[in-house]
């Protein structure tokens, strides 16, 4: 360093900028828990390691979506992700009907999936949070998310409940609740969200993102009836929730 004493040697120098590389790396590499729960890779993505090892970072995947739900990912998924896609869905939502980020990809890290095939796609499940959504944590009506709910049959659905509000009334509340086999992720719900800052659901990444097919339903469906988390329920969707 010059004029300011001795000069450090090479070797040094270079094992510090090594060092300091791996201490650098190491804060990427271990992520907080929190942060690896939310991270949310576009429709049809195949295991982390695998997206990895295929994406270039080119950005064109963030440059088609529609609804801007795709964001560089900075510290999410380790230093090895710095700059892959993840989507945000308080920013944006995946779109029931686009399949432009698979069309895109280069390298398919994003495979190119009919839509048919792309609204089954698994990002994540949405989950609820009883601190903040209305009506669990101000018992206020509110049913904005599964209003917007794209799936037919819809994966977010309500009930009517009677609760003591916070002043000990008895009330009437529309409660919504998640169908898991039928969420595919795409992120509306946290997104149209009316509430300021957090939203009152959110959307999390899932280990399991085997497609949401045909096998959800029992065999005799000409019979009316369809698997719905595990029960045996009346089938009001035809053939298909995702028409």
């Amino acid at each position: 360093l010059r004029g300011v004493g001795p000069m450090l040697p090479e070797r040094r120098v270079l094992l510090g900028g090594l060092f300091s590389g791996f201490l650098l790396a190491g804060s990427f590499r271990f992520r907080r828990p929190e942060a690896e729960a939310r991270l949310l890779r576009p429709p049809g993505a195949g295991p982390e390691a695998e997206f990895l090892k295929k994406c270039v970072r080119c950005g064109e995947c963030m440059k088609v979506c529609l609804t801007g739900a795709l964001y560089p990912a900075i510290a999410q998924g380790g230093i090895e992700g710095v700059f892959t896609p993840v989507v945000t869905p308080r920013l944006g939502y995946c779109e029931y009907n686009c399949s432009l980020c698979g069309q895109v990809c280069p390298t398919a890290a994003i495979p190119n999936l009919p839509v048919t095939q792309k609204r089954r796609a698994v990002i994540g499940k949405a989950v609820f949070d009883s601190n903040h959504c209305l009506p669990f944590a101000r018992k206020t009506n509110c049913i904005v998310c599964e209003e917007h709910c794209p799936i037919p049959d819809k994966a977010i659905r309500s009930e009517v409940v009677q609760e003591l509000d916070q002043n000990g009334r008895m009330i009437v509340l529309q409660k919504p609740y998640l169908v898991e086999d039928l969420c595919n992720g795409c992120g509306i719900c946290e997104n149209v969200c009316p509430l300021d800052g957090k939203s009152g659901i959110e959307v999390f990444a899932v280990k399991d993102k085997t497609p949401l097919r045909e096998e959800l339903f029992v065999s005799g469906k000409e019979e009316g009836k369809a698997m719905v988390n595990g029960e045996v329920k009346e089938n009001t969707f035809a053939e298909d929730p995702y028409r």
